[in-house]
């Protein structure tokens, strides 16, 4: 009895530590600005490894809302690499819209706060939006 215990009590502290390592933290985020759809403005690429800029770009990615349907758009500002996810995003002073590259019929709307917490994230690397 006392051997099956410790059994259990190993196994489960191996799935813990195994979990623990598995758990994968975005170190770094990649964003570029965005010639055309099919064109990225490679030389624009800037390197997002501060951690409250990451988690800001993360919870407004995941926090953004699906829109229904399909909407016919014009070329996105800018590219980013976030979480092994490429987006599209299209944000000014009053909106911003993803769409993951591999499913570009689907937009996503950002939050108003998202928006300007984006917006201060993406100004602070490049000194002017797109317009």
């Amino acid at each position: 009895m006392k051997k099956h215990i410790f059994i259990c009590l190993i196994t489960v502290l191996l799935l813990l530590v195994v979990s623990g390592c598995s758990t994968t933290t975005n170190e770094k985020v990649s964003i570029y600005e965005m010639i055309s759809f099919s064109e990225t403005n490679m030389e624009s690429k800037k390197i997002i490894t501060d951690l409250k800029d990451i988690n800001i770009l993360e919870t407004s990615f995941n926090g953004a809302s699906k829109n229904p349907g399909i909407t016919d758009r014009i070329d996105p500002n800018y590219k980013v690499d976030l979480d092994n996810e490429t987006y599209f995003i299209w944000i000014n002073d009053d909106s911003g819209t993803i769409v993951n590259v591999n499913d570009t019929d689907t937009t996503y709307t950002l939050t108003e706060e998202s928006v300007k917490e984006v917006n201060e994230v993406i100004l602070s690397h490049f000194r002017t939006i797109k317009e």
